[in-house]
Formats: C-alpha cells, structure tokens, sequence
C-alpha cells in the first residue's frame, strides 16, 4: 500500500495578544492569527485572484492592524506559499483518504488518488490556483512548503510506481517517471480545467462534474491495462520511405 512520509510543519501557538489598533479588529493568540491570515488570503484569491492582493486588504478581511501580518510573514509571497502549502498537505490527507478504500489494488488505489486530486480542485479552487501558480515563483525557498509539495507528488509517484512493480511497464521504451506524468498531466489538466470553467461544451454534454471525474478514471484505468506484456509497444521507427511529421 502506497503511505506518505513527512509532517505538519509546526506552528507557533503561542498565547501573546496581537495589539489591535483598528477600529473593528480583533485580538488573536499567534497561532490564530496566522491561521486567519491564510483564510484571509484564500477568501480574497476566491474572490479576485492573486494580481491584486494587497497586505492592507488582507489585514482588513482578516479584521486585524495592518501591521500584524508581518508577526508571521516577510511578504506577500510567504503568506501565500504557507496557503500552498495548507493546500499540499490536504491534498495528500484527502488522496490516503480515498486509498484508504481500496487497501489490496494497486490499480484502484491510483484511480482513487486521481478521483482525490480532481474533486479536491474543484472543491478548493483558491488552494489549487496558489499551489500551482507563479506567485510563489521559487518553493525551493520555503522550505515547509518543499517539503508539503514533494509529499503529495511523492505519494502519486509511489501509485504509479507499484502499478507498474505489478503489471509492468508499458512497453520497453515508457518508463515509470514517464508513465507518471502522462498520469499527472491528465489529473490535472482536467482539474485545471475544471477549476478555470474551460470545460465549456463538454461540461454540458458530460453534465455532472462527476461524469469527467468517471470519463478520466476509465482512462487510468485503459493506461494502466495497457501496461500488461503484449498490450502496447511504441513504433520507434517510422515505416520505410516515410518522414514523421
């Protein structure tokens, strides 16, 4: 069975006030503060995306002095990465979830961690547009956020990785790393999608979202039986007197 390694990064819980000068603002201890800090920032990047996110607009959405995010963050930057990397760490906790239903097949297991990774964009837009934009332009700096990020990857990889320690690989030139980005870049192009609204007519035809969730696990499901010996072997060479175009 695919399992996760890695923790929560631990936050500072202490109980010191945070001094609140603002009409309207709010006392918090300092874990509390940080963690409606990131609300505050998911609500606004919900709203509006992250172009103009300003610090003075998340204070005021997060009902504190304009100066009491700098306890936890140096930037705006910062404050997103650790919305990120709220973001990886549910991902992974909801991808376990999902496995958690099919224990002895491997094969169901990366269909489930797909299903997870589908509905869990859909269902925290805000999260995955920050997880997977530039507003974080370099995560090798933010070192919990690296750690949350490689996890979640980490544990898809690992699906692909025993599906093909089971069935074997797709023929003799798609290796495992291969395998697990055409695995990827169907999960997430269709939760990208999704999350955009650039479905368009096919998520009229389709109709439930579910449906292109159901449409996409077949399609793991015919990527994965393809693996089996025999059942596909790329053409490396184009027939003779033919170019490739």
């Amino acid at each position: 069975m695919v399992t996760a390694h890695g923790s929560d990064s631990k936050q500072s819980h202490g109980d010191a006030p945070v001094a609140a000068h603002d009409p309207g603002s709010v006392r918090l201890s300092e874990g509390g503060l940080r963690r409606v800090l990131i609300d505050a920032a998911l609500e606004l990047v919900e709203a509006s995306g992250t172009r103009g996110l300003s610090w003075r607009e998340i204070a005021r959405k997060a009902r504190v002095s304009h100066n009491a995010p700098y306890r936890h963050f140096a930037n705006k930057e910062e404050l997103l990465a650790a919305v990120a990397e709220q973001g990886f760490r549910s991902l992974t906790r909801r991808m376990i979830d999902e496995m958690a239903g099919v224990p002895d097949d491997v094969a169901r297991q990366l269909e489930a961690m797909a299903v997870a990774y589908v509905e869990f964009a859909t269902e925290n837009p805000a999260h995955f547009r920050v997880m997977f934009g530039r507003d974080v332009p370099d995560i090798d700096k933010h070192s919990a956020l690296r750690e949350a990020h490689d996890v979640a990857v980490g544990l898809f990889r690992s699906g692909v990785t025993e599906v093909v320690g089971e069935v074997g690989p797709i023929g003799s030139q798609i290796d495992v790393d291969t395998f697990a980005l055409m695995a990827w870049s169907l999960v997430h192009g269709l939760a990208s999608l999704t999350v955009d609204a650039r479905v368009g007519d096919i998520r009229e035809s389709a109709g439930r979202p579910s449906d292109h969730i159901l449409s996409m696990t077949a399609l793991v499901g015919t990527l994965i039986e393809a693996m089996r010996p025999g059942e596909f072997e790329p053409n490396q060479s184009a027939p003779t007197g033919e170019s490739r175009t």
